[in-house]
């Protein structure tokens, strides 16, 4: 089973769906951020999950209809289970890029700090990803941060040059707008818990300091309070 929803709802869909799963079955989890995918495999401890990261890029034009904005590539694994499943066949039948890996939480902490790292300042400044170009002090501050932060939860590889990283992101996704200001923009609940929130949350629990990530926390949670979107 494919589970492509948004962080927030994914627990309770596949809570949803748990009684028709055979006990055979694999979960695939496409969640952005972290957080919920730990959720879910609580919820289904019969069932294996396996988590994915993908750049692939596409958004909803309309019921039905999806335009692919972007080719990317997917990295799938298992925590708890490094042998790959029979279903990598299947992807390499579709010709779906893809690979399995055992630092899946590796690529999962790298996806998050480069989301946190620019979603957030499209959202506060009112701009596609392009125009961080604008704001670069803020977004150097910030992968600092986030660097320190990851080494101190155990993922020195996902921190490795992450601000040249999100430089290259910036740039060869520069007349885009991100996922977060495209759900404020819809007036559609975000998943702050799942990013910013997530890496914070981990800062307190880890002692390490991250005042400028808590301040971005801050000023979204009031930014998305004044447009009365959800804040969790």
């Amino acid at each position: 089973m494919l589970v492509a929803c948004k962080a927030y709802d994914a627990e309770q869909a596949v809570a949803q769906l748990a009684p028709r799963l055979a006990a055979h079955a694999d979960v695939i989890l496409l969640q952005n951020g972290l957080g919920s995918q730990d959720a879910v495999a609580a919820r289904i401890p019969h069932i294996r999950c396996v988590f994915a990261s993908s750049t692939e890029g596409a958004f909803l034009e309309s019921d039905w209809r999806v335009r692919l904005a972007g080719h990317g590539f997917n990295w799938l694994g298992d925590v708890s289970n490094p042998t790959a499943p029979a279903l990598l066949q299947d992807l390499h039948a579709s010709g779906i890029p893809h690979e399995w890996t055992p630092d899946i939480l590796t690529r999962l902490w790298r996806k998050l700090a480069l989301n946190c790292a620019i979603n957030p300042l499209t959202v506060l400044h009112d701009c596609r990803n392009g125009g961080l170009l604008e704001h670069a002090c803020e977004v150097a501050t910030l992968c600092a941060e986030l660097s320190d932060l990851l080494g101190r939860c155990g993922q020195p590889a996902a921190a490795h040059d992450l601000h040249a990283e999100v430089l290259r992101v910036i740039h060869a996704t520069a007349a885009n707008y991100s996922s977060m200001y495209q759900d404020v923009l819809h007036g559609r609940r975000t998943e702050i818990s799942y990013l910013l929130g997530y890496a914070c949350a981990a800062a307190v629990r880890h002692r390490c300091p991250a005042a400028h990530l808590q301040q971005l926390q801050t000023r979204l949670t009031a930014h998305l309070a004044h447009k009365g979107l959800r804040t969790d």
